[in-house]
């Protein structure tokens, strides 16, 4: 008879930031303490102390929205380069005295390599075009994004840390953004005034990504529709490990309309014309899909179509649907909200998290239909938003659970 422990699955976990704008660094270091937390845990478990918890957990999947879309990008580079995680930071006279400000990405993208000054410079207005992009300078986020990926493309070509052993091999990011041209659909009905149907347009974009090495365990399979970066067979050629594709979905999904300028994204044309709607996070689960073929006639010929974006927080600000997706399809259907059986969770940071309105004033039926009715506006706006106004001139949608 066997005395040997059976092995444990990892409990899985799958993060989600919220679109933060400048608290996005407020993001960043409850990142960089996890890691440092779950980095001091393996290092405690390879002691074999029994007082230490033996059990291993994986971080699956990792989505963001908005300063969420930009941490989620540099969470993807993390395992490649010096992970060194801000200490005393509480002590620092200024950013130049914080340890290990310069060893850390994180810290040098959201706080040193930052400021007002940067962002009022007018670097970006050109004089011969007559053109204000936005309210701030965005070359400033383009600086800083590539300087994260000359670093990493850096590293991958050398000998890399061992990757941490709670990171899932491939890791996925999902980052949201806005798309502003949106994907028209055509719903096909039969009528009898020759109407082919009814158009809706989506405008909700969500790119995703499988970032190999990651991990310490071997690589997976490309999850369905994910975009390969740093791949076995394209490390050293910039044009196709992906991590340009990466920085570029971070940037477009921070681009705060008025604020930051809007940010161009080439997505696979594959991805739309392909694509099949499921009720889960979009993602293929088995018996779920439907096939509505998207109207690109202006992308017919270009495997790459490209659209002009900006923040994805204007459709969705807290993406948990993507992560939930991707943990729930790594494994079975056990899908327990019950703490004593469930073996995946999602993490939710948000610096500023909603609440209700209404529980905040008097129930006077002025009052509450006058916020529902607002609610209401905003919700259909984020949902039916359309660029083409000959489509239809009202749209009402029902919104909330049984809708």
């Amino acid at each position: 008879m066997s005395t040997q422990a059976p092995e444990q699955r990892a409990f899985e976990i799958g993060l989600v930031m919220a679109g933060a704008c400048s608290a996005g660094a407020y993001t960043a270091g409850v990142i960089d303490f996890l890691l440092e937390a779950l980095d001091a845990w393996e290092e405690a478990k390879s002691t074999g102390d029994p007082r230490v918890p033996d059990h291993h957990v994986l971080i699956r999947a990792v989505s963001g929205t908005s300063a969420g879309g930009i941490v989620a990008a540099l969470l993807g580079m993390l395992p490649f380069v010096e992970r060194a995680p801000v200490t005393d930071l509480a002590g620092a006279a200024s950013v130049d005295d914080v340890a290990n400000g310069d060893r850390n990405l994180l810290f040098r993208s959201w706080v040193k390599n930052i400021d007002v000054r940067g962002l009022l410079n007018t670097s970006d207005l050109h004089r011969e075009e007559g053109v204000v992009p936005s309210l701030l300078n965005g070359e400033v986020l383009e600086r800083i994004a590539e300087a994260a990926v000359a670093e990493v493309r850096g590293a991958t070509l050398k000998s890399v840390p061992r990757p941490p052993s709670y990171i899932a091999n491939p890791l996925q990011i999902f980052v949201s953004f806005t798309n502003m041209q949106g994907i028209p659909y055509l719903i096909r009905m039969t009528s009898a005034c020759g109407v082919q149907g009814h158009w809706v347009t989506s405008h909700a974009g969500c790119a995703h990504f499988a970032v190999y090495g990651s991990g310490s365990d071997l690589p997976g399979d490309r999850p369905p529709g994910a975009i390969a970066v740093n791949g076995e067979d394209t490390v050293g050629f910039s044009t196709l490990d992906g991590w340009d594709w990466l920085r570029d979905a971070a940037l477009a999904s921070a681009a705060f309309p008025g604020g930051l300028p809007a940010r161009p994204f080439r997505h696979c044309r594959a991805e739309y014309v392909d694509a099949h709607w499921f009720g889960l996070g979009n993602l293929p689960i088995p018996d779920s899909a439907m096939h509505i073929a998207p109207m690109l006639p202006f992308a017919i010929g270009s495997q790459s179509p490209q659209f002009w974006c900006v923040d994805g927080g204007l459709i969705n600000n807290e993406p948990l649907d993507y992560a939930r997706a991707a943990i729930a399809k790594s494994r079975g259907a056990n899908h327990s909200s019950d703490a004593r059986l469930a073996d995946r969770s999602l993490i939710l940071i948000d610096p500023f998290p909603g609440d209700d309105p209404t529980l905040n004033v008097a129930p006077t039926p002025v009052r509450i239909c006058s916020l529902r009715w607002c609610r209401c506006c905003r919700s259909c706006a984020r949902t039916h938003n359309s660029s083409r106004r000959r489509w239809r001139k009202h749209s009402t949608t029902p919104t909330g659970a049984g809708a």
